[in-house]
């Protein structure tokens, strides 16, 4: 496994930026997003998980920490905590980021949209049968095959939780983190690892108009 190479150096070279996506089928950038407004948005999401009582009690909230059992997702309990992230307009409002457009419409050379859908992944330490398996986007998302996936970390990352294939089309941005096997955004932490939180969550699909 190897880790992601960062692709920041060409954020102003458009051509070099289309080669690199087409001969490795990904992009990794870090600090794309606005800092704060993403942990703006972690917080929020944080709360909700506290306030549902999936955090440590007593936990810094920021840490992310839990002793929870896992809860899949579409299960009873999970529902309304999605609900209420898939409700925060700070969330799906990322993917009209200026810089997000900009990588876009530099890869397509025309102007692009986020599709509406947009996926927050939630997924608990010591859970790795029931994290995201390898996939391609495009058989759920459908529509046009000139579509590409953004995921984003909502945190800072001390272990790896997204892998990707060579010519899978996929992007990914990422604060601060070490890329590793698995597909797992969104993540809490046991308070047994002396990890910090691992979190990601989808930001948007991205198309030709």
């Amino acid at each position: 496994m190897k880790h992601f190479e960062l692709s920041n150096s060409l954020l102003k070279d458009p051509p070099s930026l289309r080669k690199r996506m087409r001969d490795d089928g990904y992009l990794f950038f870090r600090e794309l997003l606005p800092r704060d407004d993403v942990l703006a948005v972690t917080q929020r999401i944080l709360e909700f998980f506290r306030a549902a009582g999936w955090l440590r009690a007593g936990s810094q909230l920021m840490h992310g920490l839990t002793d929870h059992a896992p809860i899949r997702e579409g299960e009873q309990d999970w529902r309304p905590v999605y609900a209420k992230v898939q409700a925060l307009e700070s969330f799906h409002r990322l993917k009209l980021d200026q810089n997000v457009r900009r990588v876009m419409e530099d890869l397509f050379q025309e102007p692009a949209f986020p599709l509406p859908l947009t996926i927050a992944r939630i997924a608990w330490p010591r859970d790795n049968v029931n994290n995201t398996q390898p996939h391609q986007d495009w058989l759920y998302v459908g529509g046009s095959t000139e579509i590409i996936s953004c995921w984003a970390t909502s945190a800072s990352m001390w272990a790896g939780c997204a892998s990707s294939r060579a010519a899978t089309r996929r992007v990914f941005w990422h604060r601060d983190w070490l890329p590793g096997p698995g597909a797992t955004p969104l993540m809490l932490t046991r308070p047994s690892t002396g990890c910090r939180p691992i979190t990601a969550r989808g930001i948007c699909s991205c198309s030709k108009r």
